[in-house]
């Protein structure tokens, strides 16, 4: 476009820069000039930062903290790494508390199937003299109605006996 306009590279230049000022991006111009050679470095920093959940801001604060000019920033980030590392060890503690539970809760699961497997077997074979009780009692209750016949029967006999007589 500057070529067709036959523009020069400073006339570009103004007018980039007035664009960038109505976009509000006047600074980006300045911090370009400044760190162009630099930009990769930022934009991969930047990314990571991204990726890792940590804002821009947090980024300047760590840049602050970690600058070996910055002797109070240095002692925080020791506090800061020995208070992690207190953490770390009362979450292990807290971890091996818990595998603790879960080992004993698993046993204890371990020892109340078994019970249950009992206690089915135990039902089972409960259900199996029940189903046997009543094949007994309707044997029964057959052989009762048998011998009601058969006595009638003979109750009829001796009734016809008794009459002829």
């Amino acid at each position: 476009m500057a070529i067709e306009l036959k523009l020069s590279e400073e006339e570009v230049t103004q007018f980039y820069k007035g664009f960038l000022k109505l976009k509000g991006l006047y600074k980006f111009g300045i911090v370009y000039e400044e760190h162009k050679g630099h930009i990769p470095y930022l934009l991969k920093l930047c990314s990571e930062a991204k990726k890792e959940g940590i804002s821009i801001g947090q980024l300047v604060k760590l840049a602050k903290l970690v600058d070996e000019n910055n002797p109070v920033g240095l002692s925080q980030l020791g506090k800061q790494r020995q208070w992690h590392l207190s953490e770390l060890r009362e979450m292990e503690t807290e971890k091996r508390e818990i595998e603790t539970q879960l080992h004993r809760m698993k046993a204890e699961k371990e020892k109340y199937v078994n019970e249950l497997f009992l206690l089915k077997s135990e039902k089972l074979t409960l259900e199996d003299q029940l189903e046997d009780y009543r094949k007994s009692r309707e044997r029964e209750r057959l052989e009762l109605e048998k011998l009601k016949k058969e006595k009638e029967s003979i109750d009829e006999s001796l009734r016809i006996g008794h009459n002829a007589e």
